[in-house]
């Protein structure tokens, strides 16, 4: 059914105005129509992806034109959608209409949303980027390209705000693209937010119930800051917050070596937040290196490499980092973001840190149950079967709980 209903959206008309947008030229033929789904297995808990690849002829030349495709499932088919308000497709073709519209080159383009569930994106196979990266296990180099391209795209932010507020002193990010910072499930306004954290809260207190180091008064802080958590993820006006892209584990960050310098480009901006530009770069840091990787690297390098690029990214657009955003005032968001970027990072990885073939029939079979009433059973089950997954949490657990013991 799936395939027959993108079939019927990707009409002739649309398919000639996708071709005619890329190559710039309305001179062409179409010969052939070849969409390949992305895998066998499920890509998605919103929707499903496809390449979709044109073959053609123009000016008496056979060629090939590509794209990238992101299909909605239908609304009952996710539990994302069940609230009937999370417009989560229509946020990323708002968000990657203003990337594109700016040519960034850490975003894919946008062609079309079509439908409003259909979104056609770069294929950003043709610029040489690969999911490649083994799941929670960057390298140095890895990491480094990960925060040149976060300084990118808060540049890019700064560019935006400094753009409409020349049209309109009175601009605010917040009140124009509202639909871009509406928190999906860590909030207590929908009955899906609620199952989430209780969720969460749960399972955290099945892992710290069997940790040695833990007791009831970490457990008790642990519990107090998520709440916290909850509240941090607001919108606020904030001159020194940004758009966060706040979804970045390794199968969001994609990579090119081409030419020997390492390029790094996001994809999926389905969890877009307005947050300090710290919780990125922590994000990106923690939920894709290990804990022996943190020992042995210091992390200031990472936010001084991140405030160099990103100085160097505001100067071309004429912009000075020493007014946008100061180092101290930098430096001193890296500390109140640390905390709920470790509750987050602990949060995911009780996911990824499992078997992926285990955690694949889990959501297969009872995807519903993951993500909220059975989570915690799950990962009991997983702590008493599996102990490199226990020993693993465990040492992702142990870092929050040294921030914490601070807080004590």
């Amino acid at each position: 059914m799936c395939n027959e209903d993108l079939k019927q959206l990707l009409t002739n008309e649309v398919c000639e105005n996708l071709i005619a947008k890329k190559l710039k030229t309305n001179e062409f033929k179409i010969i052939n129509t070849i969409i390949k789904p992305l895998s066998d297995a499920p890509q998605g808990f919103s929707g499903t992806h496809f390449f979709l690849k044109f073959e053609i002829t123009t000016k008496n030349e056979l060629k090939t034109v590509k794209f990238f495709l992101k299909f909605k499932l239908d609304l009952d088919a996710s539990i994302f959608y069940r609230d009937g308000n999370n417009d989560i497709y229509g946020r990323e073709a708002e968000f990657l209409q203003l990337t594109t519209q700016y040519n960034v080159d850490w975003a894919p383009k946008l062609y079309d949303y079509v439908g409003e569930r259909l979104l056609v994106l770069e294929d950003l196979s043709e610029r040489g980027f690969t999911i490649n990266v083994e799941r929670g296990k960057f390298n140095l180099n890895d990491c480094f390209a990960g925060i040149q391209s976060l300084a990118k795209l808060n540049a890019f932010y700064f560019q935006l705000i400094h753009d409409k507020k020349k049209l309109n002193p009175n601009f605010s990010i917040l009140k124009e693209y509202s639909n871009f910072f509406k928190e999906v499930i860590l909030q207590l306004e929908t009955n899906l937010g609620k199952e989430w954290c209780k969720a969460t809260i749960d399972s955290f207190n099945c892992i710290l119930d069997e940790m040695p180091t833990s007791n009831l008064k970490i457990k008790k802080k642990i519990n107090e800051k998520f709440n916290d958590l909850i509240e941090y993820l607001k919108p606020v006006e904030n001159q020194y917050k940004v758009i966060s892209h706040g979804d970045l584990w390794s199968n969001n960050i994609m990579f090119s070596n081409e030419n020997g310098s390492p390029r790094c480009c996001f994809i999926d901006y389905q969890l877009l937040r307005f947050l300090p530009p710290a919780h990125d770069i922590l994000t990106l840091l923690h939920l894709n290196t290990t804990t022996e990787f943190r020992r042995q690297h210091d992390l200031n390098q990472f936010f001084d490499y991140y405030y160099e690029q990103f100085s160097t990214e505001l100067n071309k657009i004429g912009l000075d980092s020493n007014v946008v955003f100061p180092m101290d005032v930098f430096k001193a968001s890296i500390n109140t973001s640390m905390v709920p970027v470790l509750l987050l990072n602990c949060m995911v990885k009780s996911f990824l840190l499992m078997d992926f073939t285990r955690l694949s029939t889990y959501i297969a079979e009872n995807d519903e149950g993951l993500w909220t009433k059975e989570r915690a059973k799950i990962i009991k089950h997983e702590l008493d079967t599996d102990e490199k997954y226990k020993q693993a949490i465990f040492e992702e657990f142990q870092v929050l709980i040294d921030e914490i013991v601070k807080l004590l």
